[in-house]
């Protein structure tokens, strides 16, 4: 990760990293998202699974989230579940953090409108 951030220029972006808190490597990845070798993307399906979510929310907690993103490979199959994260966010976590996502919440909606046609 640092040699293609450092050296080669890429934009490394660790998707649903909360998915490898169970994995040897995960502190190594943890340390290259802190020390700004790469951004972390947890998927807003996670917010609302009691099962994952202490894991997100300690990523959460320690500023490791750059983005919040849907999983949804379908609307119809796995829906977008961005709104609804953001709702358990400002209830269980904190407020201001909803701010910080609310583009994600717009992107919803669009891709709602979008899919409704």
């Amino acid at each position: 990760i640092i040699k293609l951030d450092m050296e080669i220029g890429l934009s490394v972006i660790i998707a649903h990293i909360e998915r490898y808190s169970k994995e040897r490597l995960y502190k190594k990845l943890l340390k290259a998202v802190s020390d700004k070798h790469a951004k972390a993307q947890i998927s807003s399906d996670f917010i609302t699974d009691n099962h994952i979510k202490k894991t997100v929310y300690k990523l959460l907690k320690n500023n490791l989230v750059d983005y919040i993103a849907s999983d949804a490979h379908s609307v119809k199959d796995r829906p977008v579940l961005l709104s609804e994260a953001l709702r358990n966010l400002r209830v269980d976590y904190h407020p201001q953090l909803v701010n910080f996502y609310k583009n994600s919440a717009r992107l919803e909606d669009t891709l709602k409108g979008i899919n409704d046609d």
